[in-house]
């Protein structure tokens, strides 16, 4: 099951790949690119670690920590964080851009140090430090998405509301995952393996939630009927 989620989410991200240079007149705004690339890396690799020898957990979760990054940033700027040049680097907001950024890079750090870290606590399970840092994140992801609604007026709200649903199904069904990992101290296979289909459920929300609000892709230019077209004939042909 796993192999064929995670190989429909590689494929339906890099279809929305091609979308996205289809529908685009000139890039200004990167982070919408940058999500589908960071969800297409993140695919291919959990894609390739159903098969064959098994990847290393650290490779698998740099590209969770980088599919992560990619959303609080596509967030933040929905949230208006880069609008007002001060807010951006509030380090005393833990949701600002600069303390994620710092987050981030300490994620990092901790991953690098993680069988030393392992070790030195006597931990049984040796990847429960990278679950605690999804589960951390996907709190993260759902207290931006809060930001977002709270910082959008009630007359924009229309333009963000399938961004929010796109973001809660991703980051509320890994909140569910890795809570229950954690609890458990392993990962449900199969809970992991539906993570596939989530996010590609998520694609014709997120694509649409960038065509109506131009902070996340300012000149992204693909019409409804374009998006539900290639979503129907996508999902006919992987059924």
């Amino acid at each position: 099951m796993g192999f064929v989620s995670y190989l429909a989410s590689a494929i339906a991200y890099l279809f929305l790949l091609l979308v996205y240079f289809i529908g685009i007149r000139k890039q200004t705004n990167r982070a919408f690119l940058f999500l589908i690339i960071a969800t297409l890396v993140w695919s291919a690799t959990l894609t390739l670690s159903q098969i064959g020898p098994s990847l290393p957990f650290e490779l698998i979760t740099v590209t969770e920590f980088l599919r992560y990054y990619t959303w609080f940033h596509l967030l933040h700027l929905a949230a208006g964080y880069y609008i007002d040049r001060p807010t951006r680097y509030q380090v005393t907001n833990p949701l600002s851009p600069i303390s994620v950024g710092i987050i981030f890079l300490l994620s990092l750090v901790v991953l690098g140090l993680n069988d030393q870290l392992v070790s030195f606590f006597n931990l049984q399970a040796p990847t429960i430090i990278q679950i605690g840092w999804m589960l951390c994140f996907s709190v993260l992801g759902l207290l931006l998405l809060e930001q977002v609604l709270r910082n959008t007026a009630e007359t924009d709200r229309r333009s963000i509301k399938l961004l929010c649903v796109s973001a809660a199904a991703i980051f509320g069904y890994d909140f569910f995952v890795f809570s229950n990992a954690l609890l458990l101290q392993r990962i449900d296979y199969d809970f992991w393996s539906a993570r596939g289909i989530i996010n590609v459920l998520a694609i014709p929300t997120l694509v649409l939630a960038a065509v109506r609000n131009p902070r996340m892709a300012p000149d992204i230019h693909i019409s409804r009927k374009f998006v539900l077209h290639s979503t129907t004939l996508f999902a006919t042909g992987f059924y």
